[in-house]
């Protein structure tokens, strides 16, 4: 019959390899944001519209190369 010490290390040890092969809920969570950032940000330079002067948003708008938008 073991001791209860043993018994304690016992499941202590088991536990604690249960516990490695786990991943924290709260890291699973930031990388998930961070994926989610680089996607966006990725598509957004992808997909999105070029910068620089093209066709005025509104009548007499003026393009300020200094400022880089329109005014």
């Amino acid at each position: 019959m073991s001791s209860k010490k043993a018994r304690r290390r016992k499941r202590q040890e088991a536990d604690q390899e249960r516990s490695e092969k786990k991943r924290n809920p709260a890291t699973l969570f930031l990388l998930l944001i961070g994926a989610a950032l680089i996607i966006l940000v990725g598509g957004a330079m992808l997909f999105g519209t070029p910068a620089g002067p093209g066709e005025p948003p509104w009548p007499g708008a003026t393009w300020s190369p200094s400022h880089g938008h329109w005014h």
